[in-house]
């Protein structure tokens, strides 16, 4: 007897994991500042440019950069210091191995500045470091068996349908653009203190072991009014275009996107022509996810009519797509600020989230930007906590979380926030089945079988299945619904007498 079986490979997540890192960075204050009195507000962005894996561990680095923005008492200006430094962190993961995939982001979360003396600063930038293992195993899955004529080999299968991940692909994004600028973005964006840019995939085009991906990169771009205290911004649709290359892809695949360690740059520069422009650099890794549907049968059980059958199993999952899952979570906190509040002038919220055992933990670091009651400029700093029950078969790589509002508001001495935000991500069906991997059939000796006549009647017991009863007496399927005018299992009742005949 022989067991039909079919070889398939499929990427596998196999170890995810969230660390937060501190970076530090000392920076003198440029002979062409005036002193650093008071922090007004601090930025940074992080950049991943290397990645591998090497004997159980994994390595990445990367670009940090940062820009304080401080008031001294020897001008009512506000002045501008730069700082960058390179990171590196190893991360101890036994079940790696060189061949697996990666898919590392790096964010920064919060940053802050200490001032050691009027001359010199710290910048401390907290950064949360995201990792996905990802690993190509191949299956085997048991379709049917065949024997030779005479062994009554009877096999149950099932038909399934799977979607496997068939190859996983990575693409950096980088872009740089000028914006033409009308008097009023000038005048809003001549001093920025921040940028911050969105990715979204418009369009994703299969082409042969290509992937052609469109879409637009939203960037928003915040601007200091001098002469109205405040802050302002501007939006601009930046849009791109980039190939992919993947393996042995088709039309009929679906192909996902995960845009990470997305980043941007905003600078105003004068044109030769005398006009002024807005020259955007935006970057972000693509992680391109390729999915492959596929229909076949997996053999269940099987027994023979003639001979004992000692049967090997082993279970075996088989996913058949996804379905995508959101819920809303809104959290609450207060941040202290020093010499009261006279009034916001604008607010930040970047986020940090893990997802394990049914749950998502999520923490909300926030910044204020606002005027004490001294009519300095100063920023508030908190970091809330929420947490907000999600699916057990969550995949961990896809979860995202996009912030959808902010309220801060003035109590005084502090400042309530209140912060909405929208987790989304894709939950697994699938199933577990124990599949037959080999059968081993007694041909020294038939089957037992009862000699006392060609046929038994009895009653079938509560979840009993025709299956299990043909198996039990040595007969068919076929057989008993036939002797029994059964067309369907389901007329299979437990208070009605049915008819078991043998196979001759």
């Amino acid at each position: 007897m022989e067991i039909l079986k079919q070889r398939c490979g499929r990427y596998k997540e196999v170890y995810s994991a969230s660390q937060i890192r501190e970076e530090t960075l000392e920076v003198i204050v440029p002979d062409t500042n005036p002193d650093y009195e008071r922090e007004i507000c601090t930025f940074a962005t992080a950049a991943v440019t290397d990645r591998s894996i090497l004997s159980s561990s994994l390595r990445i680095s990367g670009d940090l950069k940062a820009c304080t923005f401080y008031d001294s008492q020897a001008s009512e200006s506000m002045y501008a210091i730069n700082a960058e430094t390179k990171f590196s962190y190893s991360f101890d993961v036994p079940s790696a191995m060189p061949d697996d995939s990666l898919c590392v982001s790096v964010r920064v979360l919060n940053a802050c500045t200490e001032i050691m003396n009027s001359r010199k600063i710290r910048i401390k930038v907290k950064l949360d470091c995201c990792i996905n293992v990802f690993r190509m195993e191949n299956i085997e899955l048991s379709e049917d068996a065949c024997g030779l004529t005479g062994e009554g080999i009877n096999v149950k299968t099932e038909n399934i349908g799977q979607t496997n991940c068939i190859d996983i692909a990575d693409k950096n994004i980088s872009f740089t653009e000028e914006i033409i600028l009308s008097d009023d973005e000038i005048a809003v964006l001549s001093r920025i203190i921040r940028s911050n840019c969105q990715w979204k995939s418009e369009e994703i085009k299969i082409l042969q072991n290509k992937v052609m991906v469109r879409g637009v990169a939203k960037l928003t771009v915040y601007g200091w009014l001098d002469s109205a205290g405040k802050v302002d911004s501007r939006e601009y649709v930046l849009p791109f275009s980039q190939v992919v290359e993947c393996q042995n892809v088709c039309e009929t695949d679906t192909v996902e996107v995960l845009y990470t360690n997305d980043g941007c740059y905003a600078k105003i520069i004068a044109k030769d022509d005398g006009g002024t422009c807005l020259r955007c650099e935006a970057r972000a890794d693509a992680s391109v996810f390729v999915y492959r549907k596929s229909e076949g049968k997996l053999l269940l059980d099987l027994y023979s009519t003639e001979y004992e059958a000692d049967v090997t199993e082993e279970k075996v999952y088989i996913e058949n797509g996804t379905n995508e899952y959101s819920t809303k979570v809104s959290a609450q906190g207060k941040a202290e600020a020093n010499d009261g509040v006279n009034r916001i002038i604008d607010s930040c919220v970047h986020t940090s989230y893990s997802c394990s055992g049914g749950t998502c933990r999520l923490r909300f670091y926030t910044s204020v930007l606002y005027e004490d009651g001294l009519g300095k400029l100063r920023t508030a700093r908190t970091a809330i906590d929420a947490d907000s029950d999600m699916p057990d078969n969550t995949v961990c790589s896809s979860v995202a979380c996009a912030l959808e509002g902010v309220t801060v508001s003035n109590e005084g001495s502090a400042i309530a926030v209140s912060v909405q935000a929208q987790i989304t991500c894709r939950i697994k069906n699938g199933c577990t089945y124990s599949q037959v991997t080999g059968c081993t059939l007694d041909t020294s000796a038939k089957r037992n079988k009862n000699t006392k006549g060609n046929l038994v009647l009895r009653y079938p017991e509560k979840d009993e299945s025709i299956w299990t009863i043909a198996k039990q007496y040595g007969t068919t399927q076929a057989a008993i619904m036939a002797a029994n005018d059964i067309e369907d299992e389901s007329q299979l009742s437990c208070g009605k007498l049915i008819i078991i005949p043998f196979v001759k």
